[in-house]
């Protein structure tokens, strides 16, 4: 499915994808560390090599992407901020290398027949 990416305001980036998947699997995509490592590699090269996540409120995440050509690295770390299983989550980032810190929300809304999931930045 196409993905739709939305700049509602100076400071925001909305990106929504629906998928042809049950809520709780698209859920479990973003939340289970060795499903997220199948899908959330980014360009060609590069891996999800550190996925740490203890999705519940005030827990905490990594996730670190590497390059297996150069193993250059960037990443990310936080604390998720509000879960509500299977659908939402919003967590405060900040990118390793850089004084970026962000606020970011996934919903999962209920569809009848596909899912979509809405990350708002």
């Amino acid at each position: 499915m196409p993905i739709e990416v939305t700049q509602p305001s100076d400071r925001e980036v909305r990106v929504v994808r629906t998928f042809k998947a049950p809520r709780q699997l698209v859920w479990d995509a973003h939340t289970k560390p060795e499903l997220m490592q199948k899908w959330c590699y980014g360009y060609e090269g590069w891996s999800l090599a550190i996925c740490d996540m203890d999705v519940r409120e005030g827990g905490k995440y990594r996730w670190r992407w590497r390059n297996g050509a150069d193993g250059s690295e960037f990443g990310f770390f936080g604390t998720f901020s509000e879960v509500k299983a299977p659908s939402s989550w919003r967590t405060i980032n900040i990118m390793i290398l850089a004084i970026w810190i962000t606020v970011c929300r996934l919903a999962i809304p209920p569809l009848l027949r596909s899912t979509s999931a809405k990350l708002t930045a």
